[in-house]
C-alpha cells in the first residue's frame, strides 16, 4: 500500500498538510515546523519515502494505555510507526489538535485551521485512517508513505 503526504502549509511552529490513501485525500495532518537542523521533539521527518510498521501492544505504553481508554475495546491494537528516518526515532501516526501534541509525531484531523495550524475531528479522523493501516500491517502487507514538500 502507497499512502502519500502532501505538505501544504507552513509557519513558524507547524506544518499543515494532506493525507492521501489510495489517491484519496483521507484527512488533513499536523506536524512540527521545517527545521535545516533537527531538535529532537520539534522538527518534522524530511520529505521522503518511509516504510511504515505496526508496533505491537506494550512497545508504546503512553499511547497503549490511553488509546485502550479512549476508543472502544478492542479497537486499539498497537500504534503505526513511521521507521527508516535518517536521525529519527519513535514517529508515530496519532491524535492530537495543536503542535504542542506532535513531539516530532504525525497528528491526523478532520479539519485544518490554517490561520492556527491546528486540526479538529482528531479522533474521528484517526479511527477510519487506522483501520485501514492495521489491516494492511497486520496482514504482513508493506506500507509505505511518501511526504512531499508543496509548502515551501
Amino acid at each position: 500500500m502507497d499512502l502519500l503526504l502532501e505538505r501544504l502549509i507552513s509557519g513558524p511552529d507547524g506544518t499543515l498538510g494532506v493525507f492521501f490513501v489510495e489517491d484519496k485525500a483521507q484527512c488533513f495532518t499536523l506536524e512540527d515546523e521545517f527545521r535545516l537542523v533537527k531538535l529532537p521533539g520539534e522538527t518534522r521527518i524530511p520529505a521522503g519515502r518511509y516504510r511504515l510498521r505496526l508496533r505491537a501492544l506494550g512497545e508504546s505504553p503512553h499511547f497503549d494505555e490511553a488509546y485502550g481508554t479512549a476508543f472502544a475495546r478492542g479497537f486499539h491494537r498497537g500504534m503505526v510507526e513511521i521507521t527508516g528516518v535518517p536521525g529519527f526515532s519513535d514517529i508515530l501516526i496519532h491524535t492530537g489538535n495543536t503542535t504542542a501534541d506532535t513531539r516530532g509525531c504525525l497528528l491526523v484531523g478532520q479539519t485544518a485551521n490554517s490561520a492556527a495550524l491546528g486540526l479538529a475531528g482528531s479522533r474521528d479522523a484517526y479511527r477510519p485512517l487506522y483501520q485501514k493501516l492495521f489491516a494492511a500491517l497486520s496482514s504482513g502487507e508493506e506500507v509505505f508513505l511518501t511526504l512531499i514538500d508543496r509548502d515551501r
